[in-house]
């Protein structure tokens, strides 16, 4: 006689808590995480701009800029030939020497 009244308890417990689901999009950050996130981002994008402005064009690269077409050639062709002999080591390995 008491195992129906404890199913029916039971099943009243289990039916009355509800479902505990996640809600459909739930935020990713609140609101004052956002607009902290936010002002962070533009203080880096100005703090950018502001060095571009004050040293180079951003096309121009952060390198010193070398003036003569000469030195420009030679620097150039290093760097040509540095980024050869690197791309040489990596598909055949070092030089077996005697």
């Amino acid at each position: 006689m008491k195992r129906p009244w404890v199913g029916l308890v039971l099943l009243l417990a289990l039916g009355s808590t509800g479902c505990r689901r996640a809600p459909a999009n739930p935020p990713l950050l609140y609101e004052k995480e956002a607009l902290e996130l936010a002002e962070k981002i533009k203080a880096k994008k100005a703090a950018e701009a502001q060095q571009y402005l004050s040293d180079r064009y951003p096309w121009e690269g952060r390198r010193q800029r070398i003036e003569n077409l000469p030195d420009r050639l030679t620097d150039t062709h290093e760097r040509i030939k540095a980024e050869m002999e690197l791309l040489r080591l990596v598909i055949h390995g070092p030089k077996k020497g005697k």
